[in-house]
């Protein structure tokens, strides 16, 4: 397998405001819309590079809506991603679904 950095990103992850554990669930509660994505998206570029450094690619599911535009920044902006080993597919909920 191919060796990758799996050290966190240079900058710190926004710090949520409240933590409850629920079983193994860890829910986060973030100051707004904009820390809840950075923070998401940091968390999955870890993982993401965590993954890389143990198998050949990464395969993952993303929605492109709105909502997760600060997510998407974030992983877009994420340094040590080899994206040429990542397969994202697209999800969307209104696929297949008649207007209305």
């Amino acid at each position: 397998m191919r060796s990758a950095d799996t050290r966190l990103p240079t900058l710190a992850a926004p710090s949520p405001v409240a933590e409850e554990r629920v079983d193994r669930l860890l829910v986060e509660v973030h100051a707004d819309r904009a820390a809840l994505g950075v923070a998401a998206g940091m968390a999955v570029a870890t993982r993401m590079r965590e993954l890389l450094a143990s198998q050949e690619g990464v395969r993952m599911v993303l929605a492109a809506a709105p909502s997760q535009n600060e997510l998407l920044a974030t992983l877009a902006s994420a340094p040590n991603v080899d994206w040429s080993r990542v397969t994202v597919f697209h999800m969307d909920e209104y696929v297949g679904l008649s207007p209305g």
